[in-house]
């Protein structure tokens, strides 16, 4: 019998729930992200780790407030959500139109549209830890950072 066998369906559904429809639609994708602590666990730890940015829950506010300035219309489209015991995978299309100043660079007015993979784990009504995938290059390449002009 495999972990998520001995999983209740109920408790498999919750974890869902929380990544996709609190955490994306209500919490990152609008920018409220003073409403953080709903959803991520106070011992929380983000393994995909930014440079200068804490793997905290805080960390998470920091870095999603440095996007949102850049990238005011910033935002996630899930693709593709997977369940199995604590664990909730998610495929989205992230997408934004740099509108803001982003490390440095001025407004370009362009867009990037990216794909993006996380894994999620849930403990009791709270996500305790993220492992993600973010293809920074394809959006900075998106974005002209590399002078070629190509998006």
């Amino acid at each position: 019998m495999s972990h998520a066998d001995r999983t209740p369906r109920s408790r498999r559904r919750a974890c869902w729930f929380k990544v996709n429809e609190y955490g994306i639609t209500d919490v990152l994708n609008p920018g409220k992200f003073e409403r953080l602590p709903e959803v991520l666990a106070d011992d929380f730890v983000d393994h995909e780790a930014l440079r200068g940015i804490p793997p905290t829950r805080d960390g998470i506010a920091q870095k999603y407030t440095m996007l949102r300035s850049g990238f005011s219309d910033f935002r996630f489209e899930v693709d593709d959500l997977l369940e199995e015991a604590d664990r909730v995978e998610c495929r989205v299309t992230v997408r934004g139109t740099h509108d803001g100043d982003f490390m440095g660079r001025p407004p370009t007015g362009r867009t990037f549209v990216v794909s993006s993979l996380g894994i999620f784990r849930v403990k009791g009504s709270h996500i305790v830890e993220h492992w993600g995938v973010f293809d920074q290059m394809a959006m900075l390449g998106q974005l002209g950072a590399f002078g070629n002009g190509q998006t």
